[in-house]
């Protein structure tokens, strides 16, 4: 099966006992179907015009099939009779072959996701005209409710859970908004009590649902109720198949649970690394995505594969961060049973494929689909984007110095590891360097360079405005390009194209100031403006750095001076309150900065009306 859902971002806030109701309806064909007709006949398994409302159908069995057998449903939405769609279908998609979950599961065709339905036909086609004796139609459904409505309307999540991961390079990665299990309504009591869980990631799967593309937003979360429905109690799965799943809207879904049913302690399933059943025989330390919808038949066009390209690059990110894989290199995995030999790879070869890769680079599939394929380029050069590790803005201890301090400046900031990287400190007057340092770092953390402001004759450098420019050159962590192993099938396997070792080069920078106490050269001038008012105006101090004003009135009938009060002076103005006719007044006033202040100025004027 080549489906699931892919989603957007929503981090862990639980809806303790949300699981709405979900109808699974499961006809048994056995004994209506023909076990035997003449070969290439179509066989018609069902038809009924009343069954009970349904918004998903799927066909399961057991034993073996006839590999050219072809499922065909249509469907009663709303009153009229669908076209005939065709249920796909491949024992490559599911468990590993060796695990207990196989063993139990029965053999199924992808779900088909409809709007709401009351009637079914069913018919097949193969060259044997045989049919399994063991095949049931599921008929599934689940109702939108107010709190899918809300949940997908206002996006209200939020989590316990770290908001980032940092990869060994350094690289932050933000977590997605995750629609958790909770919030799209999953009933824990259908799935395994305890997931199988891998050591580690080694490499990400893209699949699709191969369903249909016509869904609303909203209808997200019944959609996942369907989905994990037909898995655990029609095709008999441990939990759903995919690890996420994710809609063309752009919204990421919890899929498989990394937790046991019964947590006795907070328990962050999407980040562990269990295993799905999504990739027969390469299921241990991978993770499977998959896309909601056919995109083998349709594209959901171009809108909507941006926000699917997005969310889906986002969840790769922080799923790859935490083991430091880069999506462009090549992954080597440990292929395990695969007794219907459809996977490109024989059971104990290493499957050499890029991390981040679809699911027809490993099985004879066209998943995830003709349109979604093609975006995978640009979804790895996404991920290997967000996992580029990001020089931190440089901090300056401190920002600004008087001309004649000897301190050094510190220049801290925080380098990746194995990571070369320069510091520069430039005059913004004639660009010239007057500081330099380089080295490696030998592990992720802050690097502090002192710089002495001065000149090559070790002069104090003169005040002014420099800029301090840090650069990091990280190389690429790909490895070479491997030769992929012989299958048995006549389908050549995909030979992954060597990662180029190009440095990823990043910087930042901040200013630093050489700076004087301020220059004030005028106290300033009066204008009367009311009884009590009047403005006082002045030129600006003369200073490389951001500057204050504090000034205080004296009256001299009161012979009382007021406190100093600050201001920006916006415009270089001010306006004195409280003022009376006829009044004489004198005004002190001193400009301040971060190293120093002026001397002060000081006027007088009488407060009268001045034509």
């Amino acid at each position: 099966m080549c489906g699931t859902f892919l989603g957007v971002q929503a981090p862990v806030q639980a809806y303790r006992g949300y699981a709405p109701p979900v109808e699974n309806t499961e006809i048994v064909l056995s004994s209506v179907a023909p076990q035997s007709v003449p070969t290439g006949k179509r066989m018609h398994l069902y038809n009924d015009d009343s069954v009970a409302d349904f918004t998903l159908v799927g066909v399961t069995w057991q034993g073996v099939i006839d590999p050219t057998t072809v499922f065909e449903v249509r469907v009663r939405e709303l009153g009229k009779w669908s076209e005939w769609n065709e249920l796909h279908w491949s024992r490559e998609h599911g468990a590993d072959g060796d695990s207990s979950e196989a063993q139990a599961a029965r053999q199924g065709t992808d779900p088909l996701l409809t709007a709401p339905a009351d009637g079914v036909a069913l018919r097949a086609t193969n060259h044997s005209g045989a049919l399994p004796t063991s095949l049931s139609l599921s008929l599934v459904n689940s109702n939108l409710t107010a709190q899918d409505r809300s949940l997908i309307s206002t996006r209200a999540v939020a989590t316990t859970f770290p908001s980032t991961v940092t990869s060994p390079q350094g690289a932050v990665v933000a977590r997605p908004n995750l629609i958790t299990r909770a919030q799209w309504g999953a009933n824990e009591k259908w799935r395994n009590q305890d997931p199988g869980m891998g050591t580690k990631i080694i490499a990400g799967f893209l699949h699709h649902t191969a369903s249909t593309n016509s869904y609303s937003a909203d209808l997200g979360p019944a959609q996942m109720r369907n989905l994990y429905s037909y898995y655990t109690r029609s095709l008999h799965y441990k939990d759903l198949a995919y690890n996420f799943l994710i809609d063309k809207y752009g919204n990421v879904y919890e899929g498989r649970s990394g937790c046991p049913r019964v947590a006795t302690s907070p328990c962050d399933g999407p980040a562990r690394p269990a295993i799905g059943a999504h990739t027969a025989g390469m299921n241990v330390n991978t993770f499977a995505i998959s896309a909601i919808g056919n995109f083998q038949d349709a594209t959901p066009g171009a809108e909507a594969l941006s926000k699917m390209d997005d969310a889906i690059a986002g969840l790769m990110a922080w799923k790859l961060a935490p083991y430091g894989l880069n999506p462009n290199a090549i992954a080597n995995i440990p292929v395990g049973r695969d007794p219907h030999h459809l996977s490109r790879y024989l059971e104990g070869d290493i499957a050499h494929v890029l991390t981040v890769s679809g699911h027809r680079d490993v099985g004879k599939t066209v998943c995830p689909g003709q349109y979604l394929y093609p975006e995978l380029p640009a979804i790895r050069e996404r991920i290997a984007t967000l996992l580029t590790p990001e020089v931190a803005v440089p901090h300056l201890t401190p920002a600004f110095v008087a001309k004649e301090a000897t301190e050094p400046i510190e220049i801290s900031f925080v380098i990746t590891r194995g990571a070369t990287w320069t510091v520069d400190v430039f005059n913004d007057i004639d660009n010239s360097i007057v500081g330099h340092a380089d080295g490696v770092a030998s592990k992720t953390g802050p690097v502090i360079y002192s710089w002495p402001h001065v000149d090559t004759s070790s002069a104090l450098l003169p005040v002014g405005t420099y800029t301090v420019k840090v650069k990091q050159s990280v190389a690429s962590i790909s490895t070479p390009a491997a030769t992929p192993s012989p299958t048995a099938t006549s389908t050549p396997a995909p030979t992954p194209s060597s990662t180029v070792n190009i440095p990823t080069v990043t910087e930042k920078t901040s200013k630093t100031y050489i700076a004087a106490a301020p220059i004030l050269t005028t106290a300033g001038t009066w204008k009367y403006r009311s009884k009590t008012r009047a403005w006082l105006t002045w030129k600006a101090a003369t200073s490389v750095v951001p500057v204050t004003y504090k000034y205080r009135v004296f009256d001299k009938y009161t012979n009382k001076w007021s406190s100093w009060k600050s201001t920006s002076a916006s415009g270089n103005r001010i306006t004195v309150r409280k003022l009376k006719l006829s009044h004489r007044y004198r005004v002190q006033l001193k400009a301040v900065n971060a190293v120093g202040e002026s001397p002060v100025r000081e006027s007088t004027y009488v407060h009268r009306f001045v034509k």
